[in-house]
């Protein structure tokens, strides 16, 4: 049969095994890719021309020429899947939000957690130095929330004097007492290639596709209010084969769910320059220019690579319309932007939050108009460099792009 609802999808990176190369013979070292959807798989097979001149008024018959594949999904967006309290550093094995992240950024570092020794409005000490400036972390206690504010608080590292002592920006919206916890991150970078190229096992009911030489083209990040927060991704490879299950004895079992909770876009504050802006709904586009293949006559499809070109993040958000909004893109003001998703809820020793934080952005867009019998303003921001383009981070979980 093809029932269409019957998909499902595994990913393995294919380094060290190169370029188009099935990471391995029987599935092990695949994830399962918890999707919500799973598109359908494009066959991009080009059919070469041939055109002899026979003396008939007729086309002759083209000869098969190299292969593609592509597809569009969408995973849920969450926070990580173990405990990373004071003196615990998170996992170095991806799960899928992390092995994802390292294909788009290239890179992943990680921190241990700290306890809190002490905090000001602005700052904050912790028990050992573990954190440095331009890091993100988030902070979490008991007592909070107060005033409505969620139950973590991410927060960024601008100075260390002395160590382990750290001012830090946006401002405590709630100043922390020393029962906080500082939990650790995962730390994704950009570099100039992205990640190792993928490999997919593409199920559509009884049917199997081996897709090699996969390259992530288009990434972005939704958080809307009263929704689940959703990681759409766009993908397209070199090549794509039908191979029997059994031939990957070792795969591992689809599950029901992805290992920590979905996010949602509630308790989701947006900070620009330090200043809050109350937004309906949140998108981060990762601005990927990837999937360019590296052309060569040695490979079978024409194609020896395929790499990351470049990354222009954007964010869109949308909140209530105001003159102070409209001013951000006459002015070209520029600001950091400082994006908390999920509400930092503590369950079993696991915190399950995410942040984006961008050093820079300049509104590029602001376009109002009628939602509702409301005005909203249609803020759009785009990535600027102050210093040096070459940050990131997807931590407890972060994603930052750019360093001051």
């Amino acid at each position: 049969m093809a029932r269409s609802r019957k998909r499902s999808l595994w990913f393995g990176p294919e380094d060290p095994n190169g370029y188009n190369t099935d990471p391995d013979a029987d599935g092990s070292t695949f994830l399962w890719l918890p999707c919500f959807t799973i598109g359908d798989i494009k066959n991009q097979r080009t059919l070469l021309p041939t055109d002899y001149k026979t003396g008939r008024n007729w086309r002759t018959r083209p000869i098969p020429g190299p292969n593609a594949w592509g597809f569009d999904l969408e995973l849920p967006w969450y926070g990580l899947a173990a405990a990373a309290g004071s003196g615990v550093t998170p996992s170095a094995t991806d799960d899928a939000c992390a092995g994802i992240l390292r294909h788009i950024m290239g890179a992943k570092a990680r921190n241990a957690g700290r306890t809190v020794t002490s905090a000001t409005s602005g700052g904050i000490v912790l028990t050992a130095d573990t954190l440095a400036p331009q890091d993100i972390a988030p902070l979490f206690e008991t007592d909070l929330p107060s005033a409505g504010e969620p139950r973590s608080m991410w927060f960024k590292v601008l100075t260390e004097s002395p160590a382990a002592t750290h001012t830090i920006a946006p401002d405590w919206p709630t100043t922390p007492s020393n029962a906080g916890i500082v939990y650790g991150t995962e730390i994704f970078t950009f570099d100039d290639d992205g990640g190792t190229t993928l490999s997919f096992i593409y199920r559509d009911d009884d049917l199997y596709w081996l897709c090699t030489g996969g390259r992530i083209t288009a990434a972005s990040i939704i958080a809307e209010v009263n929704k689940l927060a959703i990681f759409k991704v766009s993908v397209r490879g070199n090549s794509r084969t039908a191979f029997d299950p059994g031939d990957k004895a070792s795969l591992p079992a689809a599950g029901s769910g992805p290992v920590a909770t979905a996010l949602q876009g509630l308790s989701s504050p947006v900070y620009f320059n330090g200043t809050e802006i109350i937004t309906q709904k949140i998108e981060f586009d990762f601005g990927l220019n990837a999937g360019e293949p590296i052309e060569a006559t040695r490979g079978v499809n024409g194609r020896s690579g395929d790499e990351l070109i470049e990354a222009m993040p954007t964010v869109s958000i949308n909140p209530l319309g105001t003159a102070a909004h409209e001013a951000l893109q006459a002015n070209a003001t520029p600001g950091r932007m400082h994006i908390q998703i999920g509400q930092g809820v503590l369950s079993g020793g696991v915190l399950n939050t995410t942040c984006i934080n961008i050093e820079e952005m300049i509104a590029e867009e602001a376009q109002p108009g009628d939602a509702g019998g409301r005005r909203r303003t249609a803020l759009k921001f785009m990535t600027s460099d102050p210093v040096v383009f070459n940050g990131g981070s997807s931590a407890a979980r972060v994603v930052q792009i750019g360093r001051a």
